[in-house]
């Protein structure tokens, strides 16, 4: 093999490299746009499970730092909401709504297959939101 065929051959090495990895920061940034409608607008829903009942304004209103690295993304936001309604504890008695918003921080990771969301593991400070919405005898 010649020198120049040589560098042909790991030219095209290269370029072949170059694309894996160009194909695999589309996907990331894909993955991002995707977990954005997932947070601001599945989480948002009416139909968010328990918290969404007492709060029915909770959202998620940003994110303001956005990772992801191969399937793995991860942001961080602020979760936001008023404590308007009855929450409804384990035992079946109910807190009476305080009226006093939250606004904590979160974060977010997610596994992703494909398009979709593998794992997600959600996270805040939950004695801080207690906090804030009254719930600790404050």
């Amino acid at each position: 093999m010649t020198s120049v065929d040589y560098l042909r051959q790991r030219v095209a090495e290269l370029e072949a490299e170059l694309e894996s990895y160009r194909d695999e920061q589309r996907r990331e940034e894909l993955h991002l746009e995707l977990f954005d409608e997932v947070d601001f607008d599945a989480v948002s829903a009416p139909d968010w499970p328990s918290l969404r009942s007492s709060l029915p304004d909770l959202r998620i209103t940003e994110h303001s730092l956005k990772i992801a690295h191969g399937e793995w993304t991860a942001v961080v936001g602020r979760l936001r909401g008023t404590f308007s309604q009855p929450l409804r504890k384990a035992d079946g008695t109910e807190v009476a709504p305080t009226g006093r918003t939250v606004d904590v921080a979160m974060a977010t990771f997610a596994r992703w297959d494909g398009d979709r969301i593998a794992q997600e593991l959600l996270f805040w400070d939950t004695a801080e939101f207690g906090r804030q919405l009254g719930l600790d005898g404050s």
